[in-house]
């Protein structure tokens, strides 16, 4: 029998962060694959520099405010910093201690 490969959109409500490792892991509890490179999101917060990089903060998000590292090597970002962006990009890898990392593929002014 042929594997077919599925998607799912999963809409959070405004100002709640799920945790992606927690969305895999419920996710494989289920009895489905999920990985976690394939995990695609689309949030809202402001772009700040730090250290030679871009953070997104997110400070309208419970139970915290969440901080990811943005990768992107074509665009420059230096013109929306300050400024309440969308971005949407590919969960990246998390370590202790550092932020995730999101692997942008589009971001827009709001």
């Amino acid at each position: 029998m042929e594997k077919k490969s599925a998607w799912v959109e999963i809409k959070i409500k405004a100002g709640v962060w799920i945790d992606p490792l927690r969305l895999v892991k419920a996710i494989a509890e289920a009895g489905y694959q999920a990985r976690r490179d394939d995990i695609l999101l689309t949030l809202t917060g402001t772009l700040v520099r730090e250290k030679g990089g871009y953070l997104l903060q997110m400070s309208d998000v419970k139970p915290e405010p969440q901080v990811l590292f943005v990768q992107r090597d074509s665009v420059v970002l230096e013109d929306l910093v300050g400024v309440p962006v969308e971005v949407e990009g590919f969960y990246g890898t998390q370590k202790a201690g550092v932020p995730m990392t999101l692997r942008l593929l589009k971001i827009q002014k709001l």
